[in-house]
């Protein structure tokens, strides 16, 4: 029985030692960490994670309020673009003499609404220096109508004619005062043109607007015609190079 026992002990220590030399043989595996998903958490460029944004009920996420869009008002005042006209006149004479240049005179329509209080005006600029600014009359006007306006010409003081030829910038505004406003309605710039003298002992110069960007326009419209009986007939509007006074 003892030889027995010495023997069985022998067994088992033989196999403990090979037990231990074939795990050291095999390398040791380790299991990663699981890492969080993207809904869980957001990447950073430090590389570390932060939470994710809240969530509204639809899943949409929660915009902070610096990030969200603002939607302005439609119910503002616009220009009629295809109403503007500028025009060049003389001005007002300088000490009862004729002063040689000109001035600007506009004519605009306005879509309402144009609120009580509120005052438009046209500023002119030329080289980007300030030239001639005047304010325009002015009417309450309601949403879906509009206010015809003309102004400029004669009413710019005496003294501001220029000989200045090439493009002058203009901007329409519209101020109110109650309200506390000064918006900006219309920003343009039209093209002027010196139409040489005639005859070059006489300094009989004279200065337009350019239209031409008008020739791809036209209007077809109803309206009362007073050599018919005042019957409501078509109408065709539309610009022209030139001169035509018999068309």
């Amino acid at each position: 029985m003892r030889r027995l026992s010495l023997f069985a002990m022998a067994i088992l220590v033989g196999v403990f030692f090979i037990s231990q030399s074939a795990s050291a043989q095999f390398p040791k595996i380790k299991i990663p960490k699981p890492k969080p998903t993207p809904e869980d958490a957001q990447p950073t460029p430090s590389g570390e994670t932060q939470p994710s944004p809240p969530k509204s009920d639809d899943g949409e996420t929660k915009k902070p309020a610096s990030a969200r869009s603002t939607v302005v008002g439609e119910d503002q005042p616009t220009i009629a673009k295809d109403s503007i006209v500028l025009t060049t006149q003389r001005g007002r004479d300088v000490g009862g003499y004729e002063k040689r240049g000109w001035v600007p005179a506009i004519e605009y329509r306005v879509n309402g609404p144009i609120a009580s209080g509120s005052k438009l005006s046209v500023e002119f600029t030329l080289a980007g220096k300030p030239w001639v600014s005047f304010d325009c009359e002015t009417n309450e006007t309601e949403k879906g109508r509009s206010w015809h306006v003309r102004c400029g010409g004669d009413e710019i003081p005496a003294g501001k004619q220029v000989t200045y030829a090439g493009p002058v910038a203009f901007t329409i505004r519209l101020r109110n005062e109650l309200q506390g406003t000064n918006t900006t309605l219309f920003d343009g710039t039209a093209k002027v043109v010196l139409i040489p003298s005639s005859d070059p002992k006489i300094d009989n110069r004279d200065w337009y607007v350019d239209e031409d960007w008008r020739i791809p326009f036209g209007y077809v419209f109803w309206a009362k015609d007073e050599g018919h009986g005042n019957q409501t007939t078509l109408h065709v509007d539309f610009w022209v190079r030139g001169n035509t006074p018999d068309l």
